[in-house]
């Protein structure tokens, strides 16, 4: 991925983050959608991190980051297809166990990660929860 297209990604993830949230759930589209783009625009992240990457312990750090980031929007994808394979009880079963097996994994590369990191593919298009006022 060339810096034109990086930053033309990064300008679209941006104007995601800067819309208002809908009341609305999000469709399985826009689910998808949005961990794509979380996806790519921390890969690219990264990629740029690694190449300015001076010794080799930051340089594992990074790639553990890419491996966890991976790993979690695929998960995230298999989330947001539980809804749609409702219908068709042997499927959802599938997906389930799916989700089972990654959700062990991620929970296992958390553990690599350094202290500081988070990724979170629907973060953009998460419902805001209102403030209580107790």
């Amino acid at each position: 991925m060339n810096h034109r297209q990086r930053v033309l990604l990064s300008l679209l993830l941006l104007g995601c983050l800067c819309l208002p949230a809908a009341a609305a759930t999000p469709s399985f589209a826009d689910k998808v959608a949005a961990i794509a783009a979380a996806e790519t625009a921390e890969l690219a992240r990264l990629d740029e991190a690694l190449a300015r990457a001076g010794d080799q312990a930051e340089v594992l750090a990074l790639q553990r980051c890419a491996a966890y980031v991976k790993l979690a929007s695929r998960l995230a994808l298999c989330e947001a297809q539980l809804d749609r394979a409702a219908p068709d009880p042997a499927v959802a079963a599938a997906l389930a166990d799916q989700i089972d097996e990654l959700s062990e994994r991620v929970q296992i590369q958390e553990t690599s990660l350094p202290a500081d990191y988070s990724f979170a593919p629907l973060a953009a298009i998460a419902p805001e929860v209102p403030a209580c006022d107790e």
